[in-house]
């Protein structure tokens, strides 16, 4: 819904919008099923994903540069990079950096300019929280509690880092505008109120 929302806004404002599909999902959704791979499975899936969202991050900038000459454009991802690594534990992050010759810096610094994190409905807005929207989704609230505490932690260091509570009051809706207002403020765009 955010994706959407900001990329019809953007639109609006006159940005050339590409949207970076999440790949996780894709092969989930295609037949991968991570819960049933034993580790060595499981890292090698998850490295893949990382070599071929940096290569789909890599071809959508490719194409912004070479397609939007008269505008700005913006790509809005739907989960980078480090997103990838907070599925996996300390010790096989590690192993992945190493055996690919990648640090956090590189992948987290200078892939994106800004990194906005909406925290999982089942912080603070558990009635909310449902599994039907995303059949790739399998997490139990407390899961998906403990995994958005991972992701948003992944992030942690990024210079420009936005995290989007669950307001006991606003609702959904104000989660969208503060959404689009941090979006905004990250390309220099006119903010909603």
């Amino acid at each position: 819904t955010a994706m959407s929302k900001l990329s019809l806004r953007l639109q609006n404002l006159g940005f050339a919008v590409y949207v970076v599909p999440e790949l996780a999902t894709l092969t989930i959704t295609g037949g991968a099923s991570p819960a049933t791979m034993a580790r060595p499975e499981f890292l090698e899936w998850e490295t893949a994903i990382l070599k071929a969202q940096m290569e789909l991050e890599d071809t959508f900038e490719e194409i912004a540069r070479g397609c939007s000459a008269e505008r700005h454009s913006v790509l809005l991802i739907d989960r980078g990079t480090m997103d990838v690594l907070a599925y996996m534990g300390h010790d096989d992050c590690k192993e992945v950096l190493e055996e690919n010759n990648w640090t956090v810096p590189s992948l987290r610094d200078k892939r994106y300019n800004a990194v906005i994190h909406l925290q999982t409905a089942a912080l603070g807005a558990s009635e909310f929280y449902t599994l039907e929207n995303n059949h790739a989704r399998m997490e139990a609230p407390e899961e998906a509690i403990a995994l958005d505490k991972r992701l948003s932690h992944a992030w942690v260091g990024h210079n420009r880092l936005v995290i989007i509570d669950n307001r006991p009051t606003g609702g959904f809706e104000d989660k969208m505008v503060r959404t689009m207002q941090a979006v905004c403020e990250c390309v220099g765009a006119p903010v909603p109120r």
